[in-house]
């Protein structure tokens, strides 16, 4: 049975009206999202959302069974927010959230439903809490098939061990326990022998109300670290129900709770996890104990607190749920496939909506068709064809049939009969040349561009192609977050594509000429870089505001320092097929007991990464295509970005990032062994620190030393380098001295792939042939 979708929101309901009201609109509507100082889950403990690092695990939260699972986050979002709602701050939950973020709450029956943040408090406020009901999830279970190598009673008799346990100054496993309840003494005599430890047992000699046990111990733990995160949900379950037999007392108030103390915040902070896994809402609070008197100070102490019951949390009151400024000044979320995240604020955890940007259009198209409306048409990346616009009709709209065409199966897939049909960005050359049958289905049908900068330059064959296409719809609808990455005259041809040309007229020279300066630039000024004049994107702004849904001109996507990410590329079958048997091989190379030497080890790697890479090789320079997606989505990425670096690692990648550069008419320059003329380097780096190539195509071993190119933004990696010297260096290409923009490096990696290996041991900064190696031994 397919699950009903959770309703719109208040602001999700003006765009669709918005929308269905308008033939042409430019849909750039805000995600929302949560505060700084608000944690998200990771594999290994909580992490402030303002401090993600690119490779950080997320817990997506499932609504339905409410368990959770930790994934590779879509997207990372941080926005500008002056204002946000404040949710219970003092009364067992609290939320920092922007108005328009996606409250997941759970009704008396155990359904649940999503609301935006604004709509929650004002129906809070209209009903009150005793008619509102309407709670929060703060308890989860953990779906994994990992777990800690302990049996159950190791993991109990750690928990004691860790609790009240010494170890003396030698290297060995040997433990000292010193107790005096009587209570301690009877449940750790109990856990020994039934652990069948041998232990020794005596007296204090200097105070007999003591009792010392020292035994043998399986590990030598004095805190629950990061080993503590791999449990198993059984032996999360098994630590909250031994933890109340030591640093814990029963709460006598009406909660019947359990409360925990420790000194360390990490044991604290697992703790609470280990009950929220067994079901047990828990919070983490920070108390100030002076303990002078035994010579230690004044120290922080972490109190966690459990209920003795599954339960769900509301905010108490009506006052309890209100508006509030946000200093920080920005908003931070994830995009994760269930749409539904586990994040902690204040010490208590809560499970939320995620965000996303696909909706509005979906909600307004369906509704047309269900009116008898024409079939659309959805032009998007390809990697996001099926993971972003398939997946999320299946999620917003099941009755919709939705048809996904690739180039091996274009024909086939609009042959078939469906209610929309979605395509990549340059399948549009072949679609422009369709007879006028093709299209006669789609007249007066939906036409929607994700990411529509990628038709932002209006000489290319696939831009041209899409305007003449365009005239087909007459509803039309653009996509994107930024608009104008390259100036104000990256808009000129995406609104030509909305209105013909009806706002910013039919010529682009003379938009250009009306919004835009020339400046001379170059050696001896032979070149022309055109500046937006002052007030320019005020004026354009002004001119298309009838046809914007929160329009933007800044990118309001800010990125750290130097912002690390990985993005996703998904191969195709053929692709696949030739990567998995390659794959397969090796496995069963490595498991043949054959003693591989570092030679053949590092040829076995580098073949695995030449083919997932798109290319075959025979010999040095001799190699097959397999395939050139991958160059189309690091292109996409450069095309997007004012100035960037492109690193390749073969001759194939080269190749094939050259032809695709000059076919969409993107200026570029090559740094790499081939570039030998006396001058020639630098006569290269100084039209580019001009701002004379959009992008430097470079080899890493050319380009690892040297060079300061501050005028670039983004380094871009065609695919992840086997070489750590060349990684780290790369990364300062541009992140260094002079540099006054921030910056981001993107790697793109193929995911299943040995690529993804390489990018993590990237990140660790712990790049070996070895590590390589065991990442194939345990895909066997």
């Amino acid at each position: 049975m397919t699950a009903k979708p959770p309703p719109l929101f208040k602001h999700q309901k003006f765009s669709v009206r918005k929308l269905a009201a308008t033939q042409t609109m430019f849909d750039m509507s805000d995600p929302g999202c949560v505060s700084a100082d608000t944690e998200y889950l990771t594999p290994t403990g909580w992490k402030r959302i303002d401090k993600y690092e690119s490779g950080d695990n997320v817990a997506q939260f499932h609504p339905d069974s409410r368990e959770i699972e930790f994934v590779a986050p879509l997207a990372f979002v941080k926005r500008p927010c002056t204002t946000m709602i404040a949710i219970a701050p003092s009364r067992g939950m609290s939320q920092r959230i922007s108005h328009e973020h996606r409250v997941l709450y759970y009704k008396p029956d155990g359904t649940h439903k999503t609301v935006a943040a604004a709509e929650y408090m004002h129906e809070l406020h209209r009903l009150g809490p005793s008619h509102y009901k309407a709670k929060f999830s703060s308890t989860f279970s953990v779906r994994s098939t990992e777990s800690l190598d302990l049996s159950d009673l190791d993991v109990r008799l750690m928990v004691a061990i860790i609790a009240d346990g010494h170890f003396p100054p030698a290297n060995n496993s040997r433990c000292i326990v010193r107790l005096k309840k009587t209570r301690k003494i009877k449940r750790l005599r109990e856990l020994l022998l039934l652990s069948k430890t041998d232990y020794d047992v005596r007296q204090c000699g200097g105070q007999p109300e003591f009792t010392i046990f020292t035994f043998r111990t399986p590990r030598r733990d004095k805190d629950f670290g990061a080993y503590w995160w791999g449990a198993s949900q059984r032996q999360l379950e098994i630590i909250a129900n031994e933890v109340c037999h030591w640093d814990s007392s029963e709460d006598k108030r009406p909660s019947n709770g359990t409360r925990f103390s420790t000194f360390l915040e990490s044991s604290a902070d697992f703790i609470q996890y280990a009950f929220a896994a067994a079901k047990r809402p828990a919070s983490v609070k920070l108390s100030v104990r002076d303990r002078t008197k035994e010579s230690r100070g004044i120290m922080a102490e972490y109190n966690v607190h459990a209920l003795d019951a599954d339960r769900f949390v509301g905010p108490g009151r009506r006052d309890s749920v209100f508006e509030i400024p946000n200093p920080e000044g920005f908003k931070y979320c994830f995009e994760v496939p269930t749409s539904y995240l586990v994040l902690r604020h204040n010490g208590y955890i809560f499970a939320t909506g995620n965000t996303g940007k696909t909706r509005v259009q979906i909600e307004d198209f369906a509704a047309r068709r269900r009116a008898g409306g024409a079939p659309a048409l959805i032009l998007a990346t390809k990697s996001l064809l099926q993971s972003a616009w398939g997946e999320d009709f299946r999620k917003f709209a099941p009755d919709m049939k939705v048809s996904v065409a690739y180039a091996e199966n274009r024909d086939k897939a609009f042959a078939a009969t469906a209610d929309v049909y979605i395509t990549n960005h340059d399948a549009v050359a072949v679609l422009a040349k369709k007879p006028a049958s093709f299209w006669k289905p789609f007249k007066n049908g939906t036409l929607i561009i994700d990411e529509s900068s990628a038709y932002k330059h209006h000489t290319s064959m696939r831009s041209k192609a899409v305007a003449k296409l365009s005239k087909i719809f007459t509803w039309r609808r653009l996509m994107s977050g930024t608009p104008n990455s390259n100036g104000i005259c990256d808009l000129w041809h995406q609104i030509l594509i909305l209105d013909g040309g009806k706002r910013l007229g039919t010529s682009f020279f003379g938009f250009r000429n009306a919004v835009c300066s020339s400046e001379q630039i170059g050696p001896m000024a032979q070149m022309v870089k055109w500046v937006d004049k002052p007030h320019a994107e005020a004026t354009v702004s002004a001119a298309i505001a009838d046809i914007t849904i929160r329009h933007r001109f800044e990118d309001c996507v800010d990125i750290p320092e130097n912002h690390k990410y990985s993005v996703p590329f998904e191969m195709n079958s053929k692709h696949r097929a030739l990567y998995d048997a390659l794959e397969a091989e090796s496995v069963l190379y490595l498991n043949s007991g054959k003693n591989v030497s570092a030679i053949n080890g590092a040829a076995l790697y580098t073949k695995l990464l030449q083919t997932a890479s798109g290319a075959v090789y025979a010999g040095e320079e001799d190699y097959a295509l397999i395939d050139t997606d991958r160059y189309e989505l690091v292109m996409d990425l450069a095309e997007q970005r004012k100035h960037s670096i492109v690193f390749f690692n073969w001759k194939h990648q080269r190749d094939e990032l050259i032809k695709l550069a000059e076919k969409r008419g993107i200026s570029y320059a090559l740094i790499d062994g081939s570039v030998t003329k006396k001058g020639e380097r630098e006569r290269i780096v100084k039209g580019y620190e001009n701002g004379a190539y959009q992008v430097l195509f470079g080899h890493p071993k050319s380009m690892a030393h040297g060079l300061t190119l501050v005028k670039g933004t983004a380094t871009i990696w065609a695919s992840p380098t086997s070489n750590l010297e060349y990684y780290l260096q790369g990364l300062k290409r541009i992140h260094r001295i002079g540099q006054k923009e921030k910056t981001e490096t993107v790697m793109v990696v193929a995911a299943g792939t040995i690529e993804e290996r390489v990018y993590e041991s990237l990140q660790e900064k712990d790049l070996k042939m070895g590590s390589l190696l065991n990442y194939l031994k345990k895909a066997a």
